[in-house]
């Protein structure tokens, strides 16, 4: 039995899936970014160490109480697919729960297979499409995200392709372009929604005692014209 850490937990939650669902928030993030609302989740030697089998039987519990409200149970991070090892057996213990998973997809071809093929649902964050931007904005590069969306669309796994509204950075016709570009070329038409940037996030860093330092304008241009996809064939909505 393997243990994790897991710095939140939100019950009743209805933007992380189908139905009402609760949603585990794992430690850990591999990506560094400006926007990042849950600045608490990056460092892996954060939140509140767990067994997992003390999360299967949390879920087992109320599980008909999810299932009852056609939802079901979200892990999000941080990036949950830097602990696997812990989460497969959870996702293996919880049986035939509704199971969906949010991730930035920057992690190993391996990993990120072994994980999406035993839930029932992906959102996927593709950030900015220009890996220089990619790397400027988030600390990483982006080819082993557009490697696993890649292969994510040859597959039938249910998901959506998120992409955060930041003002100035990915919220630009030009990265609308490029990724609308990518996507459509793909052998399946994911879909997309596209997510306002929060400006509440500064409270956040401040609640953490962590200085919110960012190089792109809070009240910069932000792109709304979702008809630059759905050019391209690909559904896709505003939350």
């Amino acid at each position: 039995m393997k243990s994790g850490r897991i710095f939140d937990i939100k019950e009743f939650a209805v933007y992380d899936g189908a139905g009402i669902r609760v949603t585990y928030f794992l430690q850990g993030c591999p990506l560094r970014c400006e926007w990042c609302h849950n600045p608490e989740g990056q460092a892996m030697e954060g939140g509140k160490v767990r067994t997992s089998g003390k999360v299967i039987r949390e879920i087992l519990e109320y599980a008909s109480l999810w299932q009852d409200c056609e939802g079901g149970v979200t892990f999000s991070g941080g990036e949950p697919l830097m602990q696997a090892g812990f989460l497969l057996e959870i996702l293996e213990g919880i049986g035939n729960v509704s199971k969906a998973v949010e991730t930035s997809a920057a992690v190993s071809k391996e990993i990120f297979q072994s994980v999406l093929n035993r839930v029932d649902f992906a959102y996927v964050d593709l950030k900015i499409y220009d890996e220089v931007l990619h790397m400027r904005y988030t600390g990483l590069g982006n080819q082993l995200i557009l490697e696993n969306i890649r292969w994510l669309a040859d597959t039938d796994i249910p998901c959506i392709i998120r992409i955060p509204m930041i003002p100035g950075v990915s919220a630009t016709e030009v990265n609308y372009r490029q990724t609308a570009s990518f996507l459509a070329d793909l052998p399946r038409k994911l879909p997309l929604e596209l997510l306002p940037y929060n400006t509440l996030t500064k409270a956040k860093y401040d609640a953490v005692g962590r200085e919110y330092s960012i190089q792109f304008p809070e009240e910069g241009p932000v792109c709304d014209d979702v008809q630059i996809f759905r050019r391209c064939g690909l559904s896709c909505r505003i939350l």
